[in-house]
């Protein structure tokens, strides 16, 4: 049988984990970062000059990676790096995509053996592709600007 293929939304803390834990699994998966490098709120792409943590650095691990310093406050790049460190360890880091925005995410029609989920993309070189998986795991965040769609009369439903 086919190992099932997942699409993860997101390389930030979540989208990691989760890739972790479905690659050991056995799902094929592949994650998608719209930003040059992992982390989410912890690279360099999204963090600021004084970001740091709220509290001490090893309550933030991962049950299966013990190695953040243990400090008050933790500065986000200790915590970017921990995340890399993580990504490695586990294989994930050749399964991320950098630099790639979702453009679509939809059902499939199921005829003639396609997968249940299509992916359109945007890869930083402005090319689109369009992909199929049987999983989708949304690890965007909660400081993503999410689509909301909007319907003729979705102000009149009761």
């Amino acid at each position: 049988m086919a190992r099932k293929s997942v699409a993860i939304i997101g390389a930030g803390v979540s989208g990691l984990a989760a890739g972790k834990v479905l690659l050991e699994d056995g799902f094929d998966i592949t994650i998608f970062d719209r930003h040059k490098t992992l982390g989410g709120i912890w690279s360099p792409d999204w963090a600021y000059v004084h970001q740091h943590t709220q509290t001490i650095a090893n309550l933030m691990e991962f049950s299966n990676l013990h190695d953040t310093e243990a400090m008050d406050c933790a500065p986000w790049e200790n915590i970017h790096n921990y995340l890399k460190r993580y990504a490695e360890k586990f294989h994930l880091i050749e399964r991320i995509r950098f630099e790639t925005k979702i453009i679509l995410i939809d059902k499939n029609d199921l005829k003639n053996g396609n997968l249940p989920w299509i992916i359109k993309v945007e890869t930083a070189s402005g090319d689109h592709e369009t992909l199929q998986f049987d999983l989708v795991v949304v690890a965007t965040g909660l400081f993503s600007t999410p689509e909301e769609p909007n319907f003729r009369g979705q102000n009149n439903f009761a």
